[in-house]
């Protein structure tokens, strides 16, 4: 697989700061199309799902992109697994708050009677390969709505739930 770098154009008047010693031009990667370095990962997209691998200068590593290849595949399976503990996060909040509210807004908290709707209201998906460096662990991390301070992580080991953490640190892409 060839990637080609790209240096993204610079604004016109723009003067090289020392800083743009140590950024890396973009890549394009043929299945997954422009990549860009940003926290020590590329950085992508496929649909509404950002992505982040881990890599060298010229791109993401062979084995992370077969990873996230076979994640993208398997995502429907994976937020089958996921449902229960995410609809458990939910009716934690649900029950500890009799306003009706979403924490510190004026939003309705949304009514979701059975785990498979929880997908309904998350958003900002970010696929994370190899977060820990462990080589087959996946992590999907997203906001829901009624919990709009926190990023939630499930983190796989294949097709295997390992944990749901309620509160990761996510970097800014």
């Amino acid at each position: 697989m060839q990637l080609r770098a790209r240096r993204a154009a610079q604004p016109l008047g723009h003067s090289m700061g020392i800083l743009d010693l140590f950024s890396r031009p973009d890549v394009v990667h043929p299945e997954f199309g422009r990549l860009h370095w940003r926290h020590r990962v590329w950085i992508g997209s496929v649909g509404d799902i950002e992505f982040r691998l881990h890599g060298g200068k010229s791109g993401p590593t062979s084995h992370d992109v077969e990873q996230l290849t076979e994640a993208l595949k398997n995502l429907p399976t994976l937020k089958k697994v996921t449902s229960q503990e995410v609809f458990e996060h939910y009716t934690a909040y649900r029950d500890a708050d009799d306003t009706g509210l979403v924490l510190g807004t004026d939003e309705p908290l949304p009514i979701i009677s059975e785990p498979g709707a929880v997908w309904e209201h998350t958003f900002e998906h970010v696929l994370r390969i190899g977060p820990y460096r462990d080589p087959g662990e996946v992590e999907l991390c997203f906001t829901v709505a009624w919990d709009i301070e926190h990023t939630l992580g499930a983190l796989f080991k294949g097709e295997k739930l390992v944990e749901l953490c309620a509160s990761i640190l996510l970097p800014k892409s």
